[in-house]
């Protein structure tokens, strides 16, 4: 940390870290540490030397360091179900929301543990249940937490209840 307290993005002692004065005076623009980062190539935070030094997004920087690589301008990186080291646009499953933006799993091995629960799913063994409102016996799958045949029977025993 180098003292600079007239730097717009100094601390509230004043100081400013040194690698970022350094990215700051070879791009000729201060670096908004809201946005971005400046990445240790070599992953040592003591090595401030001009070429171990990187300017990323705060988005590029979290996947760096989640093990993705960057490869020819295309994100790249392992799924946990197969171990390859894989493109992330064309084979992982985008998120909708939240800073993990894709699946850990590839394409490929999410349907396959798709397959697996849908098959586990087919397989459970089913139980007998005799519905307390009607009486009516009924064979329902082993994971249903359903002691009512229908619908029906279960909001007239919620109603009974209120």
């Amino acid at each position: 940390m180098l003292y600079r307290p007239n730097h717009p993005y100094a601390n509230k002692d004043g100081y400013v870290p040194e690698q970022r004065l350094l990215m700051e005076g070879c791009i000729g623009r201060y670096v908004n540490p809201l946005v971005e980062d400046v990445h240790h190539r070599d992953g040592s935070v003591d090595n401030n030397v001009l070429e171990n030094l990187i300017l990323l997004t705060k988005s590029e920087h979290r996947r760096l360091h989640a093990g993705w690589k960057l490869i020819n301008g295309e994100w790249w990186k392992i799924c946990t179900g197969c171990g390859r080291l894989l493109k992330v646009e064309d084979e992982f499953y985008k998120r909708h929301t939240g800073h993990n933006e894709y699946t850990t799993r590839c394409k490929q091995c999410s349907k396959k543990q798709t397959h697996e629960k849908q098959q586990y799913y087919k397989k459970a063994k089913e139980r007998t249940i005799t519905c307390p409102v009607c009486g009516l016996v009924k064979k329902v799958p082993r994971y249903a937490k359903t002691k009512y045949c229908s619908m029906k029977c279960a909001w007239v025993a919620r109603k009974e209840g209120e």
